[in-house]
């Protein structure tokens, strides 16, 4: 067959979407306006390749106000921030925020179920057009301005038939592999949950710990006080699975350190998320000591008689989440704080059965998390399989009659 290159700003009709002002209540429509029109942003086209509803809707008065276009059924969108070269097609009558580009193609040139996957195989073209601002992002002439393989009209639904069929497949392994780790996830839970639960006793909190300790505020610590490659300073964000992945542009200098000493982190305290974020924490290592509390995390430093990675499973477990989000969201002061956490019970032993307990958790999540991982993995390589199949065959390289 004779493959020629299409143009995206000749071969379909490009339409940015509009820029809407999220405190503009005369914009906005609520759940009961039947006459509102959907409101797509990234976050609705995330993972998906049919739009089929969305979190916000505009009213039509203010559509036609501030001039927002308006796509029926079919229509393909394409993300031009954050997750840039995600497409997904509308499923319904709706407008789109600025990050997305409108995209209704020459039906006499292309295949709109081809477009989709031609624009998946040149995502790395669209990529190298990213500028660096605040975000990665693209603009409407950058995307009409690409170039993509276009087989003749015939060949481009064989191709889209083809990848249909072959890409639903490896997507149903994919959720069925999505659905072994959300499995995997509760099985954990329930594990520490039933062997923390064996404890012979319940007390509180406070009576577990020697220190309940904030991080700095206001004027003890302000942004430009930060430098890169100091001394890190420890928040939520830098809590990945229960372990601390410190930022070295997050962190201060030796000296700033040395004023914020109660602050210092040791060897077995816990840091814990306290705003939003009261399901992360993390042990604190010998590799840690003396970094610092961030102003989102709480310091816990456990008593002698409290073994700390006794308490920081605790601290994973749902019986603790469920408390600790009960408290953060009915404190006065937003998020968790010294007196709230204090309030906070626990399942408790002498530290000896403590230990044994740690023990028996290390190795059944040991266990959970081996084939949580080996699944993850499984995973990451079908959707590069997938990914590789579709470049592959968008670009000639495989033929789907073959």
């Amino acid at each position: 067959m004779t493959w020629t290159q299409g143009r995206l700003k000749w071969d379909a009709r490009l339409v940015a979407g509009g820029t809407p002002s999220t405190d503009d209540e005369d914009l906005w429509a609520d759940g009961s306006d039947a006459s509102a029109v959907p409101f797509v942003a990234i976050g609705d086209m995330s993972r998906r390749t049919l739009v089929r509803e969305t979190a916000k809707a505009v009213r039509p008065k203010g559509l036609a106000s501030k001039n927002m276009p308006v796509g029926g059924p079919g229509t393909l969108l394409l993300s031009m921030y954050a997750s840039v070269g995600e497409v997904a097609f509308l499923g319904i009558r709706a407008t789109w925020n600025q990050a997305i580009l409108g995209i209704t193609p020459d039906p006499d040139r292309v295949n709109p179920r081809f477009l989709a996957y031609a624009l998946h195989a040149v995502r790395d073209q669209l990529l190298s057009e990213v500028r660096a601002n605040t975000q990665a992002n693209l603009n409407a002439r950058q995307v009409g301005d690409t170039w993509y393989p276009r087989p003749p009209l015939d060949d481009q639904v064989a191709i889209a038939d083809y990848l249909d069929h072959e890409t639903a497949k490896i997507d149903t392994l994919i959720a069925n592999q999505e659905a072994l780790i959300v499995a995997l996830r509760e099985r954990r839970s329930a594990t520490i949950c039933n062997l923390l639960g064996t404890a012979k006793d319940r007390i509180r909190l406070r009576h577990a710990i020697t220190l309940s300790q904030t991080g700095p505020f206001g004027t003890q610590l302000s942004a430009s006080e930060y430098v890169s490659g100091g001394v890190p300073v420890i928040n939520p964000t830098h809590i990945v699975r229960g372990r601390i992945d410190a930022d070295q542009d997050t962190s201060v200098t030796a000296i700033k350190a040395a004023e914020l000493t109660r602050f210092r982190v040791s060897k077995g305290d816990i840091l814990l998320g306290r705003k939003g974020e009261v399901d992360k924490s993390a042990l604190v290592e010998q590799a840690h000591v003396g970094w610092i509390c961030g102003s989102d995390a709480l310091l816990l430093r456990p008593t002698l008689g409290t073994e700390p990675r006794f308490l920081w499973w605790f601290l994973q477990s749902t019986a603790a989440h469920a408390q600790l989000e009960r408290w953060s969201v009915g404190s006065t002061v937003a998020g968790l704080n010294q007196r709230t956490i204090a309030e906070i019970t626990l399942p408790y032993d002498c530290r000896r059965r403590q230990q044994e307990m740690v023990e028996e958790i290390d190795a059944a999540v040991f266990k959970i998390e081996a084939l949580a991982a080996k699944t993850e993995q499984f995973i990451a390589l079908t959707k590069e399989r997938r990914s590789a199949l579709i470049n592959a065959v968008v670009t000639g390289d495989v033929s789907p009659r073959a």
